[in-house]
């Protein structure tokens, strides 16, 4: 009797066990987990850059001065490629008072515009550093550079360069390197000695 009445169990418990497995079993009627809350993304920010210094022509050097500073920059930057291209164009035009103005950075780049030495297109950052194609361009067009052809049908910063070289007013040096003040200072130099020399004064 008794073991009768064991199978019965067992039997009840195999018949419910397979009932439970027919079913899908425990593992997939069993409650699931909520998803976690996704993280917040916090908004994006875009960062102001600080402001300029506020320029003012009392904090400019006066020419003597700012060319003995010059001499010790190892890097020149558009800063002293428009000082010196205004200096040398208004020499080139006989107004040598007007070049020993005390002009800020945007006075300078605003004339040079306006006196046909550059397009608005060039930099307004006056902390960029200057290549010697560049100075070659700025210098050339502010002397009034007569080159070759290439450079009177293109006047490009290229060609500028390559008959600045070969007037022996620049050194033969990769056109997109990084002048240096002492350099751009000779450069300077002997733009307005050929200018002079052409004019007879």
């Amino acid at each position: 009797m008794r073991t009768l009445w064991f199978r019965a169990i067992v039997g009840t418990l195999a018949i419910g066990g397979f009932g439970i497995l027919a079913q899908g079993g425990p593992a997939e009627n069993a409650p699931q987990l909520a998803p976690p809350p996704a993280e917040s993304t916090p908004p994006a920010t875009t960062e102001t850059p600080p402001p300029r210094p506020v320029e003012n022509p009392a904090d400019v050097l006066p020419n003597v001065k700012y060319i003995q500073k010059l001499l010790d920059v190892n890097n020149a930057t558009y800063a002293d490629g428009y000082r010196l291209a205004y200096i040398l164009d208004r020499e080139t035009v006989d107004a040598g008072e007007e070049s020993r103005q005390r002009l800020t950075f945007t006075q300078l780049r605003e004339q040079l515009i306006k006196n046909g030495i550059m397009n608005e297109h060039w930099s307004d950052d006056p902390t960029k550093l200057l290549t010697h194609q560049d100075a070659a361009y700025l210098l050339g067009r502010a002397m009034r550079l007569e080159g070759g052809i290439l450079w009177s049908l293109t006047q490009t910063r290229r060609y500028a360069h390559r008959d600045m070289i070969e007037q022996r007013l620049f050194p033969d040096i990769n056109p997109r390197q990084y002048i240096s003040g002492p350099q751009l200072l000779s450069a300077y130099r002997a733009c307005k000695d050929n200018m002079l020399k052409s004019s007879g004064r």
